[in-house]
């Protein structure tokens, strides 16, 4: 592609027809159709100054995977057509406020985005509909509020398991392809770290009780 292009165009990478479309000003303006590696149909609909704009995208087997709305608005779907992601959208991504779902149709997240990453409000959800996680996230870290996923029960401040209870979970394996997930510790944070009194797990959830806790020292526990 030399220079700017006000017309009907096409693009190819590697001898594969990757774009035809409108070009106003060298960039993808009005109505367009990607294509994908070996040539099936990616997205079709309009693009403004480079970005999609209106449309669908399909995967390889021809099934939609993504709509964009004309408000700014994208749906996302499972292969097999049930609701993924619904939410706000801009210059190609996720921007804005938008909701996750299970494939069964539960909802599993609904939170603010900012190029594809949650930042602002979240809360997650597991299968049943009971809460995970409900707080902030910056720049895609969990910043401020309250976890209760698998691996983690607690509370977060400025990105970090801040002072206070808390707990941690672990996967052990318990044959050549069993897993369980076992209570690893239970006890106090300091400024994200294990520091205070608390309660180590073995793999038979046998408990040892600690005096100390210190993860930049020694760990000592009790007589």
């Amino acid at each position: 592609m030399n220079g700017k292009r006000n017309r009907e165009g096409k693009e190819y990478k590697y001898g594969y027809l990757k774009f035809e479309g409108i070009y106003v000003n060298g960039k993808r303006n009005g109505k367009g159709k990607e294509y994908g590696y070996g040539g099936y149909l990616k997205f079709e609909g309009e693009f403004l100054n480079g970005y999609k704009k209106e449309g669908k995208g399909f995967n390889d087997n021809g099934k939609i995977v993504f709509e964009l709305e004309r408000n700014g608005k994208v749906k996302e779907y499972y292969d097999n057509g049930n609701l993924k992601f619904d939410g706000e959208y801009s210059n190609e991504k996720k921007n804005g406020k938008g909701k996750y779902y299970y494939n069964n149709g539960k909802l599993q997240i609904e939170a603010e985005f900012k190029d594809n990453d949650f930042n602002g409000k979240v809360k997650k959800y597991d299968e049943n509909g009971e809460l995970e996680f409900d707080g902030e996230y910056k720049n895609g870290n969990k910043w401020n509020g309250k976890e209760n996923e698998k691996y983690f029960q607690g509370e977060y401040l400025n990105g970090k398991r801040w002072n206070g209870k808390g707990s941690e979970f672990k996967d052990v394996q318990t044959g050549p392809t069993d897993f369980r997930t076992i209570l690893a510790f239970e006890g106090e944070y300091i400024n994200g770290k294990r520091k205070g009194r608390g309660e180590i797990y073995d793999m038979e959830s046998n408990k040892f009780a600690l005096k100390e806790i210190n993860e930049e020292n020694d760990i000592k526990t009790d007589d």
